[in-house]
Formats: structure tokens, C-alpha cells, sequence
């Protein structure tokens, strides 16, 4: 599916005038850095981002670990079929196939199991073929490299008809 990037940091600060700060503000902001990053450079997040920040009077430095947390992601777009509920795309670099472990499952036997990828990607929405049997279309035409979709296109796994939405 991509690059997938670290959504969780734990950072250590040390210091003698490090007790007297409220980390929260500075967590938040880092979170929502981290976010948009990964939105911007098309990297995968498996879980939402998270920054702890720790203080640690005394101790010079700053340590910082990072890791990928699985966990719940918000929508942000949706595949609207012509019939029956919306398909939700949570994390960037979304796998979109038949197979149950994809990130949107599409129950459809002429659905490849790894059909297409949809992703963000500097300030852009990108749709690839991911070597399907039946291919991929967008708006009608086929499609045989990484291209740029939009809110309301069309786009077709198949048979299996959907309309962009983005949340």
C-alpha cells in the first residue's frame, strides 16, 4: 500500500524550567504536524497521530521513539455505489478490493481481492490499478498509470460502479 509512517512519538524533555510547561497544546499541534504530513507526502498512517510528551525535570536532552499504533481513522473520503451504503476510505493509501482484509472491501466477484489503490498526495487525490483482472476505470476510461481523481468522478472496480465523495 505504500509507505506507512509512524503515528505515534513519545517525546522526553529534560530541564530545569521544564516542570513549570503544559505539554497538551504542544501535543495537539504536534498530532495535527504529523497528520498532515502523512496526507501530504502519501504516507499510510495506521492509526490516528499521537504525540505524548513527557517532562523530566532534572534530566538533560530530548528523546523521542516513535512507532506505528494500529487504531481507528476517520473517513476521509467515501465510494458511493448506485445502490446500498457508502464505502468508507479511512487511512491514506487505501487498498480497495474483494479481499475482507483490504482496507475497503468490496463484495463483487469481477473485484480483484487488491483491485486499486486511492490516496492523498500533495494536495491531491490519486487512484492507480493495482494489476486487477477486470482493470479500473475513471469517468469511462480505463486507467494504466497513477491518476488524479476528484470529488464526484466516477470510478469503476469492474462492474462495480462508485462515485467519489470526500468527507
Amino acid at each position: 500500500a505504500g509507505p506507512v509512517a509512524p503515528n505515534r512519538f513519545q517525546v522526553r524533555l529534560g530541564g530545569e524550567t521544564a516542570a513549570e510547561a503544559d505539554p497538551r497544546p504542544a501535543e495537539t499541534v504536534l498530532a495535527e504536524a504529523v497528520a498532515e504530513t502523512a496526507v501530504e507526502r502519501g504516507w499510510r498512517l495506521e492509526g490516528p497521530a499521537v504525540v505524548e510528551i513527557e517532562i523530566t525535570p532534572g534530566e538533560g536532552g530530548v528523546k523521542v521513539e516513535a512507532s506505528v499504533e494500529h487504531g481507528p481513522l476517520e473517513p476521509w473520503a467515501y465510494l458511493d455505489p448506485q445502490e446500498g451504503d457508502p464505502l468508507a476510505v479511512r487511512p491514506n493509501r487505501a487498498i480497495i478490493g474483494r479481499s475482507s482484509s483490504g482496507d475497503v472491501h468490496v463484495p463483487a466477484d469481477d473485484v480483484s481481492r487488491t483491485h486499486a489503490l486511492l490516496w492523498r498526495e500533495a494536495g491531491r487525490i490519486w487512484l492507480a490499478d493495482l494489476e486487477s483482472s477486470n482493470g479500473t476505470r475513471l469517468n469511462g476510461h480505463p486507467i494504466d498509470r497513477p491518476t488524479e481523481v476528484f470529488a464526484g468522478d466516477a470510478i469503476a472496480l469492474g462492474d462495480a460502479s462508485f462515485r467519489l465523495r470526500t468527507a
